[in-house]
């Protein structure tokens, strides 16, 4: 079984387990664990994408792929309209025709491998962090759950995410309650 190696882990742990006070808000108690956002994201790429690394790789050259593909198929249609069209030339509609269909081929496979990809790194990052986080709670004991119930947890959840909506997050969400 994985061990929970989160960087701030053995602060939080030694917290509670010292029965120091944890609140909901971060701002409000001093003995709340600071850290910074780039530790944090270091943490998770090191953890739970670093496994992946090579289908992220694969996922960015499948996806600059497609992207020249629509460049492509920009420059195929120049010749078309210029050789075919203008100058009423039909040996080259063929031709023209079949890079373009090319082109596209290309494009859907590439798109295709990309999606592929990153579904798979997603479902598997996902399930490690999940499979860790149950593996941390299951090492808790009953007097932590006796002190913060799940009801604290998705209280507390729920304030964090709404003190960190953007104002853009609040004007959709006003909308859509219209």
């Amino acid at each position: 079984m994985r061990r929970y190696t989160h960087p701030m882990g053995a602060m939080i742990a030694r917290q509670t387990r010292d029965g120091v006070s944890m609140s909901a808000d971060p701002n409000t108690s001093p003995n709340t664990p600071k850290t910074q956002s780039g530790d944090l994201l270091r943490w998770f790429f090191s953890t739970y994408l670093r496994p992946q690394s090579k289908k992220l790789i694969a996922a960015f050259v499948f996806m600059v792929i497609e992207g020249g593909m629509i460049g492509l198929i920009s420059y195929l249609i120049k010749p078309m309209f210029d050789d075919v069209l203008v100058a009423a030339d039909s040996s080259r509609i063929a031709w023209t025709a079949l890079a373009i269909l090319g082109v596209f081929a290309v494009r859907a496979v590439s798109g295709y491998a990309n999606r592929v990809l990153m579904t798979m790194v997603r479902v598997k990052s996902a399930a490690h962090l999940q499979t860790d986080l149950l593996a941390h709670v299951l090492t808790l004991d009953g007097a932590f759950f006796h002190k913060y119930p799940p009801v604290f947890c998705w209280s507390a959840r729920a304030a964090i995410a709404k003190r960190h909506q953007t104002s853009g997050e609040r004007f959709c969400a006003a909308l859509c309650a219209m």
